[in-house]
């Protein structure tokens, strides 16, 4: 799964605002999927902060946002990689 932009929330704050992005699933398969994705324009501590939020803008197609928990975020370089947990709540 990959996608143009999206972008990373804490709470009701952006933290980071990201370009293209790439949803990985880990070798040999499992549950978890990895994230990787440009890093636009970003917060430093807010990125520090939990719970993260992934979240893509669906409403282009009629659908609520996906949001998926953003584990383990890592910004290096302007690319930013983390472990996607479950949905919110």
């Amino acid at each position: 799964m990959e996608g143009p932009a999206a972008e990373i929330t804490w709470g009701y704050h952006c933290a980071a605002e990201l370009g293209a992005w790439v949803l990985e699933s880990p070798p040999g398969g499992g549950p978890e999927w990895w994230l990787r994705a440009e890093v636009r324009a970003s917060d430093p501590f807010r990125l520090t902060q939990a719970p993260l939020m992934f979240v893509i803008d669906n409403s282009a197609a009629g659908k609520p946002p996906f949001e998926r928990r953003l584990l383990d975020a890592h910004l290096e370089a302007g690319v930013l990689t983390g472990r996607l947990g479950p949905r919110k709540g």
